[in-house]
Parts: structure tokens; sequence; C-alpha cells
């Protein structure tokens, strides 16, 4: 996927750290999940990675904010973030493999209301008889 070696290297200790993935040393080692792809959800992975998807600190100011308890973007950007949680914890790694196969097998069909890339994108990354 054309990602700098240094940033993989990062993201892997963070996902081992979080109990997401096991390491193995040795000539012959390397990484595997530590559960079940269906048991991993995307949410787990993306925080892991990235740290918390909520944010703590005012969308309009920016730190604490200046109004008493909310500001008025305060409940609107707290649905957004709670949709956002909840569509990435109801999506499992067994979910985007069974997506990515239908994508290679050309028998995927993306909702109607779900927009495609309107640039077109190339696809990275190796494909094995493993994944």
């Amino acid at each position: 996927m054309e990602i700098p070696e240094p940033y993989v290297a990062q993201v892997l200790a963070d996902l081992v750290r979080h109990r997401l993935l096991k390491a193995m040393a040795g000539p012959t080692g390397g990484y595997s999940l530590s559960r079940p792809p269906s048991e991993i959800t995307l949410l787990e992975v993306t925080e892991a990675a990235e740290g918390p998807t909520t944010l703590e600190s005012c969308v309009l100011r920016g730190g604490p904010c200046d109004w008493i308890t909310v500001c008025p973007v305060h409940e609107t950007w707290w649905r957004a973030q709670t949709a956002l949680r909840d569509n990435l914890a109801a999506t499992t790694f067994a979910d985007m493999v069974a997506i990515d196969r239908a994508m290679e097998d050309g028998t995927y069909q993306l909702p109607p209301e779900v927009p495609i890339h309107t640039a077109e994108t190339k696809r990275g990354g190796i494909r094995t008889s493993e994944t």
C-alpha cells in the first residue's frame, strides 16, 4: 500500500500494545491477529492506531468550551461522533474481508446511497492467497 516502513512498524507496535495483534520474534516470526477477524472491529483498530475518535475540546474554539456547559455545535457534533463510532464498532475485519473478496470477484454492490470516488483511485497493496 506504499506506506513508509517506519510508520507501518509504529502502527503494528500500537496494535500489539492494544492486544489486537500478536508479535512473534525470530526469522520465521511476524504478526497475527490476537482474536478471530469477526471479533476485531474497525473502531478498535482505529483507536489503537489514531487515538480516541471522540473530541473532548470545543469544536468552535478548541480547548475548554467558553460556554457554561455546551456550545451551539455540541449536540450536532456529539451525534456525528456517535454515528462514526457506531459504524466503526459495527464493522469487523471479517466484514471487510468479505467486502474485499466480493470486490475482487466483481460481485460487490455498493449501496446506492453511498457515493463513489469522484477522482479515479488506484488500489495499492499486494494480494496473497492468505488474504
